[in-house]
């Protein structure tokens, strides 16, 4: 009996250990995919920027998630935000912001 309960108790740290890696792979996948996004929205942005049409505020919806996408006018001229959010139903998984500085040639109206 006793080798069965040590058998036993082996057999549900090696459980508990399998479950908390799990869990820290799937928290490590999904601030991977957020700064992914992020970082699409900022690509987003420079089409937009070359395009010549203008950059407006914009949410992107995307499996998973959601991209925003805002300007800020800033001394230096302009400064793009996008943050990557992970989501599942209606819980943040995960949230990474990326920006980059487009300078004020782009505040010019053509």
């Amino acid at each position: 009996m006793g080798v069965l309960a040590l058998l036993l108790l082996v057999f549900a740290v090696l459980a508990k250990l399998l479950a908390d890696d799990l869990a820290e792979t799937r928290r490590r996948g999904n601030a991977a995919y957020a700064e992914e996004l992020s970082r699409s929205g900022l690509a987003f942005a420079r089409a937009a920027i070359a395009a010549e049409r203008g950059l407006q505020p914009v949410t992107l919806a995307v499996a998973g998630g959601r991209i925003e996408v805002r300007p800020e006018v800033t001394e230096k001229g302009l400064r793009v935000v996008a943050v990557g959010t992970v989501r599942s139903g209606g819980a943040v998984l995960a949230r990474r912001e990326a920006s980059f500085d487009a300078g004020p040639s782009v505040l010019v109206v053509k």
